[in-house]
């Protein structure tokens, strides 16, 4: 996320740690007795974690449990998947109802959950459209009422922060139509307005928070709470969250005739309200415009198209190239006033380089899913070079810092993995392509044809979580053990990896092989390469080892690349609602 820039109008942004709340004593609340909708409209930036159960809003303890209170947060939100799932929740305190979306999304997003008091009803909606509804078991309404925060943006699971920004909020005290909800959307998404559109009602709302002023915890004058619009709930601002607001003239990142720009820089802007004349109704929209020409009429035209709100965009462009953009913004009036395009801003992207990872030397513990690397093992760790490789596949840093378009990732040395964490294990291992090639000339490149050290990947794992113990061997010299979670499927020996025969019976007379029997069980047979007990050999399990996704990443290419029962994963066209295209020129 753009933690330091402020890239945008009327935009809460919470950056990593940062969210806003109201304390218990100071709110004014729902009355749950009657029926109540909660509003959120926020961006979801594609690959970056946050908070696992972090709140868009919620006064809650938590999400996942009969905690007092409601919530509408995102679903295992710490993964750096493309999207991410909405979950809506409600409780009385010993009854309650959750509702997750099938689906994740990424991009600006409009969620609302509502719920109806009579009949006990649920529901969630996402982009206007109703997904989910649940009638649910709850029957003591008073119990929805609690004594937790109100808050926006809380890592209310583990105290990691949401970590996502915030367009606009709203608290009502009455079930929003599926019209209302559809206008709302409708106004936020392709209007950009974060006004309640006139052909909605405002009988029950509560509270407003339209991120486009400061106050003071009491309304007035001040630049320590986000303002309630309508009513007294004012929000104070923690941890870093900031308000971004498009005032004045244009400042450009990078700035002018920069050069050894990252082909994956993000181009952004603060301020730009100046490009508008006369009054203007916030928020801003940005259109950013790049080209290989200071006419901006050449075939390497790129356009982002009007960004609503958020004034950074991505465009992925080619190496050791001379750029020009330039940006417009427009306001959100019913007729959208629109300004003049800027003076163009130069700048030249770095040359295509190499970059270098070796196998991972890991402390043993874990950051939520993602193996934390020993430091120093490989000099800088830095990826600069194979002496200063990067530990470990999961290490490599894709885009603005990192691997780019043009670039070469050399993979080195084979890459096995050992977990010692039995949480997620099928996201321990897989390591996300963040970064798109510009085209079939300029892919980024992962290659295994590393000088003196040739790569290998292997989608099989060593599961070190628990000792193992082995009896026999067996007449045959068959050893067994139900401490094997997954079976083992090969055996590492000083001469490499060994794949061992797939058995069909608990003890056999050939040499080398295994078998797994179930899952309930856990029972494993085995044969070792010399026949020797297993006793402190290491054998490895199917599946859940290293492999890439390439999570609709375009212009990638593998090159000389050995892959061992490793598959190289793709998003399902299904799995996540956005408008960016599926992975394509995949050599």
């Amino acid at each position: 996320p753009l933690v330091s820039r402020a890239a945008g109008d009327g935009v809460l942004h919470l950056g990593a740690t940062g969210y806003v709340f109201r304390s218990d004593a100071e709110v004014t609340d729902l009355d749950y007795q009657k029926d109540f909708s909660v509003e959120v409209g926020f961006n979801i930036e594609a690959n970056t974690g946050g908070g696992r159960w972090a709140a868009l809003i919620a006064k809650t303890a938590q999400v996942y449990d009969a905690s007092s209170g409601f919530a509408l947060a995102l679903n295992q939100g710490h993964f750096d998947t493309f999207g991410q799932q909405v979950v809506a929740k409600v409780s009385d305190g010993t009854s309650f109802a959750v509702l997750t979306s099938p689906s994740s999304y990424q991009g600006l997003t409009s969620t609302v959950m509502t719920f109806n008091a009579a009949g006990k009803i649920l529901k969630l909606y996402v982009n206007g459209t109703m997904i989910l509804s649940d009638m649910t078991a709850i029957s003591n309404l008073a119990g929805i009422k609690n004594i937790k925060d109100l808050v926006i943006g809380k890592g209310i699971y583990n105290g990691t922060a949401l970590g996502r920004d915030i367009l606009v909020a709203r608290w009502w005290n009455r079930e929003l139509s599926a019209g209302d909800i559809q206008a709302l959307s409708d106004n936020l998404l392709s209007k950009g307005s974060h006004a309640v559109p006139s052909d909605v009602s405002l009988d029950g709302l509560l509270s407003e928070w339209r991120m486009q002023e400061m106050s003071d915890g009491s309304g007035n004058a001040g630049v320590s709470h986000i303002k309630d619009t309508v009513g007294a709930n004012h929000l104070q601002l923690a941890f870093g969250a900031a308000l971004w607001l498009g005032d004045g003239e244009p400042v450009f990142q990078p700035v002018d005739e920069a050069s050894h720009v990252s082909p994956a820089v993000v181009l952004n802007v603060s301020g730009g309200s100046s490009m508008l004349s006369g009054n203007m109704v916030r928020p801003l929209s940005y259109q950013f415009q790049i080209d290989e020409t200071s006419g901006f009429n050449s075939s390497a035209l790129k356009d982002s198209g009007w960004l609503i709100n958020i004034a950074a965009w991505k465009p992925v462009l080619k190496p050791g190239t001379t750029y020009y953009w330039r940006v417009r913004v427009k306001d959100a009036s019913v007729i959208p006033v629109e300004g003049a395009f800027s003076m163009p801003v130069l700048f030249q992207t770095r040359s295509a380089r190499s970059w270098y990872v070796r196998p991972g030397v890991y402390t043993g513990s874990f950051n939520d899913y993602i193996p934390i690397p020993k430091v120093n093992i490989y000099g800088t760790q830095d990826g600069s070079s194979y002496l200063n490789a990067w530990n470990g596949i999961r290490a490599i840093v894709w885009g603005e810092h990192g691997v780019a378009a043009g670039d070469d990732v050399y993979v080195c040395g084979s890459h096995y993995y050992a977990a010692s964490s039995g949480d997620f294990f099928t996201r321990q291992s897989q390591e996300i392509i963040k970064e798109s090639g510009y085209s079939d000339k300029y892919p980024v490149t992962i290659r295994m044809d590393c000088p003196s050290d040739p790569g290998a990947v292997w989608g099989v794992f060593q599961d070190n979580r628990n000792p193992v113990n082995w009896a026999g061997p067996d007449v045959n010299g068959v050893y067994t053990t139900k401490d094997l979670n997954y079976g083992t499927v090969a055996q590492m020996t000083a001469q490499g990896m060994t794949w061992l025969k797939a058995m069909a019976s608990a003890s056999w007379v050939q040499d080398l092989g295994a078998v797994y029997f179930d899952s309930v069980t856990k029972y494993t047979s085995l044969k070792t390469v010399d026949g020797s007990s297993p006793a402190g050999k290491d054998f490895y399990s199917p599946g859940y080892g290293f492999r890439f996704n390439l999570s609709r990443s375009s212009y990638i290419r593998f090159f000389k690349a050995a892959f061992y029962n490793s598959a190289i994963e793709k998003e399902s066209l299904n799995d996540t609602i956005t408008t960016t295209p599926p992975s394509q020129h995949i050599l």
